[in-house]
């Protein structure tokens, strides 16, 4: 037990590099196979599977605004100022990215529409690596089926699966202790990239300062819009009023109206008092016949040469003739009876004459009536369109002073939002984005060489693993180690047979 370091390096066996190349020679097959299979597999995943990324780099500054420096004193203007604006730039870098920006450049690019075939190209190696990345995408495609079928994902519309393909292919990096940050796209293409960034950035540079407008401009340009249509519509009205109706004549209409209406009155009037005399005649007529003698003298007068002129003198007649016959006969007598009837019958037609002219007069009365009552209508329907007519006009009036006021305040609005924009801290291209030449990562034959020293290294590590669990024997040297003798002679392999 007291041995010491000396002697325990002399009881352990010291490998030495014939027993090491000895190793490597009889696993050689398995470093032969590891080797050559990494190798393969390697060359397919690289020139066969492995898609090239070409990435279009654009770089951005985003440059101080006023607003940002401190504000002016009393010695003079506002101080110039120059430092890191970190949250500047992770905004910016934000906006850039969102959602509503990339799925606006997808619609102006139609990156959703469904992808041309591709016919296969020329060439032994060109061909078999289309196919076997078509093979390799239609097992892809099967795959991500059945993670839809089974509930594990959800399936995505097109525009969805761009938009998630542009969301992970774009990279924006903010330069550190810079205000400049550096946006990148990769494709596996390697022309068109540099064009959807371009257009990226375009889009963005838009949409920013739609972000920071005010809402004042969009407010008075939709009241601008607003009343523009609307006194469109109002001067449209008044426009086929003044057609349908000759606005334009209505002032001479209304003084012939109220000529008409001054004449109708006087008609009227002259009617009313003839219409009267006449009720008043059959009246007095009236009570005359109820009386044993009327006297009809107290009618009234009538017209010389008329018909109840002519009437009222016969019955005058008759009845100084039937004076007279009252002193020779008896009024029963035959002379005194044809007298009355004479005078019933003549006061009969004067009675239906005197009717007949209070019925004539209230017609005409009626109809003179009715006359005036249409021309007083129309005369207040003629008031009335004037009346709507300068109401058309007023609104027409109205809606053109508040166009005119929007049309100011969306002037003023418009110059703010330029002198805030121009005082904004904005946001400069530096480097517009160009077609790559080279892919982006490192080239196939460095990934090469690197996979072929893992896969050696792999290979010894395997080759030690073994050897520790292998206790066969397969030299001299491990006979005499393992029975501690040495050994007198060997017998070569060829001569047992």
């Amino acid at each position: 037990m007291g041995m010491d370091m000396n002697s325990m390096e002399s009881v352990i066996p010291q490998p030495t590099l014939h027993d090491l190349a000895f190793v490597l020679f009889k696993r050689r097959w398995t470093i032969l196979l590891l080797l050559l299979g990494t190798l393969l597999g390697t060359f397919v995943y690289l020139f066969l599977i492995r898609e090239d990324v070409y990435a279009a780099t654009s770089r951005l500054l985003v440059r101080i605004g006023r607003e940002q420096a401190p504000p002016s004193t009393l010695l003079g203007n506002s101080p110039l100022m120059v430092s890191y604006r970190t949250s500047e730039v992770n905004s910016e870098t934000e906006i850039l990215q969102s959602s509503e920006l990339l799925l606006k450049v997808i619609d102006d690019l139609h990156l959703d529409d469904p992808p041309k075939p591709i016919s296969p190209p020329p060439g032994i190696l060109p061909r078999t690596k289309y196919e076997v990345k078509r093979v390799v995408q239609t097992v892809k495609d099967w795959y991500q089926e059945i993670l839809i079928t089974v509930g594990l994902r959800e399936r995505l519309t097109r525009r969805e699966t761009v938009l998630d393909l542009l969301q992970k292919s774009l990279q924006v990096k903010a330069a550190k202790d810079s205000n400049v940050f550096v946006v990148a796209l990769g494709t596996p293409y390697r022309k068109g990239g540099s064009m959807v960034l371009n257009h990226l950035l375009d889009e963005y540079l838009v949409y920013r300062q739609k972000i920071y407008q005010t809402k004042g401009f969009d407010f008075f340009r939709e009241q601008v819009d607003r009343t523009r249509s609307e006194l469109r519509d109002a001067e449209r009205k008044v426009q086929e009023f003044e057609n349908r109706e000759k606005i334009s004549l209505i002032g001479k209409q209304q003084e012939v109206l109220v000529d008409q209406i001054n004449r109708e009155q006087g008609l009227v009037l002259d009617l009313e008092l003839e219409r009267n005399q006449a009720a008043y005649k059959v009246r007095r007529l009236e009570e005359e016949l109820k009386k044993a003698d009327p006297n009809f003298g107290s009618i009234g007068d009538f017209p010389r040469e008329s018909f109840q002129h002519n009437i009222l003198a016969q019955l005058a007649d008759l009845q100084r003739e039937r004076e007279k016959l009252r002193l020779t006969e008896l009024d029963a007598g035959e002379r005194v009876q044809n007298n009355r009837h004479q005078f019933q019958v003549l006061s009969g037609m004067l009675e239906a004459n005197l009717r007949a002219t209070l019925a004539e007069k209230e017609a005409k009365l009626t109809t003179r009536q009715g006359s005036l009552s249409g021309a007083d209508s129309e005369l207040r329907a003629r008031h009335g369109l004037s009346s709507e007519w300068v109401t058309l006009k007023r609104r027409v009036a109205d809606l053109e002073g508040s166009y005119n006021a929007y049309q100011r305040k969306l002037a003023e609005s418009r110059v703010d939002d330029d002198l805030q924009t121009a005082a904004r801290g904005n946001v400069t291209i530096i480097e517009r984005p160009v077609d790559p030449i080279v892919p982006v990562g490192l080239r196939k034959t460095t990934i090469l060489g690197i996979t072929m020293l893992v896969a050696l290294f792999m290979a010894l590590a395997w080759v030690a693993i073994a050897e520790f669990f292998d206790h066969s024997v397969y030299s001299t040297r491990q006979v005499g180690i393992r029975l501690e003798a040495p050994v007198w002679a060997e017998i070569p392999l060829w001569r047992h047979r």
